[in-house]
């Protein structure tokens, strides 16, 4: 039953998450509940059928669409997507997770006021 109540609290946690787009089809990846709410920033995490560039594409647009700042974009052996909005900060990392296929976290922070 712990796995269940750690389900409920994701969903309830991704509920509020009104201004960030996850692309179509993706699947949850469960975190350990340790990470998930790290510091006071929410962990999320997701398999995706888009690729690495695909999925930048996708939150750049759509994250610019629902009002925020993307302020720097760093590639490596991942991408990471940096945006601010008036109260909160977006982290994307984007990894890659075969030819076909990505492996998305999203780290979401209150700004400090």
């Amino acid at each position: 039953m712990p796995q269940q109540y750690h389900l409920d609290d994701v969903v309830l946690k991704e509920a509020m998450l009104v201004d960030i787009p996850i692309p179509l089809y993706d699947e949850r990846i469960m975190l350990p509940s340790s990470e998930n709410t790290e510091g006071g920033t929410l962990v999320f995490g997701y398999k995706s059928p888009l690729s690495c560039q695909q999925a930048s594409d996708f939150f750049v647009m759509q994250m610019e669409r629902l009002g925020w700042e993307h302020l720097v974009t760093f590639e490596s052996a991942e991408l990471i997507l940096q945006f601010e909005s008036p109260d909160r900060y977006c982290t994307v990392i984007i990894k890659n997770s075969g030819s076909l296929h990505s492996s998305i976290f999203i780290y979401l922070k209150k700004a400090s006021l």
